[in-house]
């Protein structure tokens, strides 16, 4: 019984870790990220990991939003 509620919790745990998003840029284009996009304040510059395990940038003025897929 405890292995099956491990098993359970494990899969929604893992479940709950991915956020992919989209990504609506000002000239009509879209990126589909696999996991949720982060604000760094300190370049001012939205990141995310493409689909490749990339770390990506986008410039916040380029950006009009993010949204849940």
């Amino acid at each position: 019984m405890k292995q099956l509620f491990l098993v359970f919790s494990v899969a929604a745990l893992l479940a709950g870790c991915s956020s992919p998003q989209v990504i609506k840029m000002k000239d009509g284009s879209t990126i589909n990220t696999p996991d949720e996009v982060y604000f760094n304040e300190d370049t001012g510059f939205w990141e995310y990991e493409d689909t490749t395990g990339r770390l990506r940038t986008v410039n916040k003025d380029e950006i009009v939003t993010i949204d849940d897929l």
